[in-house]
Parts: C-alpha cells; sequence; structure tokens
C-alpha cells in the first residue's frame, strides 16, 4: 500500500473516531430525534450526507428516519439505539442548511456546547 492511501485511511479512521466522540458526549436522547443529531452532525463535519430514510424496524407512527452516510457510502447512525437491529433504507438526501432555522429553534440546540452552538451559527447567519 502506497504512502498516500495509508494517510488517507489515517485521516479517514481520525473522523470516524471524532464522530464516534461527538456521538457519545452529545446524542442524550435518541428517540425522536434524529432528524436533529443527524443534521447537526453533517454541518460540523462537513462531508456527510444528511440522509431520509426508513429503518426496517421503525415505528409506525415515524414518518423517516434520518442518519448519515460517508464519502465511502458508510453508515453513521447516531440515533440507532432507538430502534432494534435492522435495515436501513435511503429515500433522498436533505440539506441540513435548508433546515439549518429548525435546528437552531429545536429546544435540543441549547443542550450542544456553545463552541458547536457558534458553528453552527456562524453557518446560519453565512446563509441569510
Amino acid at each position: 500500500m502506497d504512502l498516500l492511501k495509508l494517510a488517507g485511511k489515517l485521516v479517514k479512521y481520525c473522523s470516524q473516531q471524532e464522530i464516534k466522540s461527538w456521538i457519545d458526549k452529545n446524542v442524550i436522547d435518541a428517540g425522536g430525534n434524529c432528524f436533529f443529531y443527524s443534521a447537526v452532525i453533517s454541518l460540523l463535519f462537513p462531508g456527510l450526507k444528511l440522509i431520509k430514510g426508513k429503518h426496517s424496524k421503525q415505528f409506525a407512527e415515524d414518518s423517516a428516519h434520518f442518519y448519515l452516510e460517508d464519502e465511502d457510502g458508510g453508515i453513521i447512525d447516531p440515533t440507532t439505539n432507538q430502534y432494534e437491529a435492522g435495515k436501513l433504507y435511503a429515500i433522498k438526501e436533505i440539506s441540513a442548511l435548508k433546515n439549518i432555522d429548525y435546528i437552531i429553534k429545536d429546544p435540543m440546540f441549547k443542550s450542544l456546547d456553545k463552541e458547536d452552538q457558534n458553528k453552527i451559527l456562524d453557518l446560519y447567519n453565512q446563509e441569510g
């Protein structure tokens, strides 16, 4: 394996660990908050796609389940523990930036640390 490929794998691994650490620290209420957490993560970690889809074990009254895809199509589901093990089915990619107004008005927004809030508010001000 050449050095460039190895460096790329190392960068991806570090990024995945940073995302996992963020999820472990911040996702305090997975149930019903899949859009909020997935959208926030996609704003804080550019390169991730916000996906609107379905989970094979989701509750009948749930209209959708939101999760993330990385550049290689790998799944990152910050609220996976709200369901039994199952399959994800993508419907379409969603823009977190187009929904940023909803994100900052969500009561969960105040649970984020100030640094993350400020990063998202900066994006909001750039869009506005």
